[in-house]
């Protein structure tokens, strides 16, 4: 899943920016606040690997406001 401008790069050799790659990071760092993600990908392999990269929540596209308020109700980790 790309998001914004992260498919692209100027050098042309670089890995694209992914979300799951972000994930990772964000993670790697200590970062231990609720990560959500939305995707259009309806793959079950697809979505376990963003469950692997961190990821707390993942809901499918459109996001609705029931989907937000879902989110913003529940708990800090």
């Amino acid at each position: 899943m790309l998001h914004g401008d992260e498919g692209s790069s100027s050098k042309g050799t670089e890995k694209p920016f992914t979300t799951l790659i972000a994930t990772k990071e964000l993670r790697a760092m200590g970062v231990v606040c609720k990560i959500v993600g939305a995707t259009s990908c309806e793959n079950a392999a697809e979505k376990e690997a963003f469950k692997q990269a961190g990821l707390d929540i993942l809901h499918e596209k459109p996001l609705t406001l029931a989907k937000v308020n879902s989110i913003l109700e529940q708990p800090q980790n």
